[in-house]
């Protein structure tokens, strides 16, 4: 059975990002600078590089994209948990075009910011770890024993 547990809001950082900086390492290296360990995001703005993907459930393995050009996050959001002690950033992303086509998925490394503004909320409360699910390959929050999920 899934498992929810409940997280209070401890803080909320709003702040502008560093314009051709990647998303992902300037999210961790945020975290790592205020000391933060449980997160959700939101970032609004625009890319000029961005490498998104999806997980390929039959092969368990993550297929990537890569296009250069002037994209529009229509949205950003993910969260941050922990790998082997350090910030581990997990987040998706959708964009248009300047023809107004969308496109989206798994967010990767080597998406660059042209501008973009984020929120990042910190939890309080147990700190989700990520280990490697044998069933689906991916490395998920371990399953907690609190607050389970009725499925009535």
């Amino acid at each position: 059975m899934d498992m929810l547990k409940a997280y209070d809001i401890e803080q909320i950082y709003l702040g502008r990002m560093p314009k051709d900086k990647d998303i992902l390492n300037t999210i961790v290296h945020i975290c790592q600078d205020k000391n933060i360990k449980m997160a959700t995001f939101s970032l609004i703005g625009a890319v000029s590089k961005v490498t998104y993907g999806y997980y390929d459930q039959k092969i368990k393995q993550y297929i990537s994209f890569t296009k250069e050009g002037s994209f529009e996050i229509l949205q950003c959001t993910g969260n941050v948990s922990q790998v082997s002690g350090s910030p581990f950033v997990h987040g998706h992303i959708m964009l248009s075009d300047h023809l107004g086509r969308t496109t989206g998925g798994h967010l990767f490394s080597d998406t660059l910011i042209f501008a973009g503004e984020i929120e990042i909320k910190v939890l309080k409360g147990d700190i989700q770890k990520r280990e490697k699910d044998l069933e689906t390959g991916l490395n998920l929050w371990m399953k907690t024993t609190d607050n389970p999920i009725n499925h009535n």
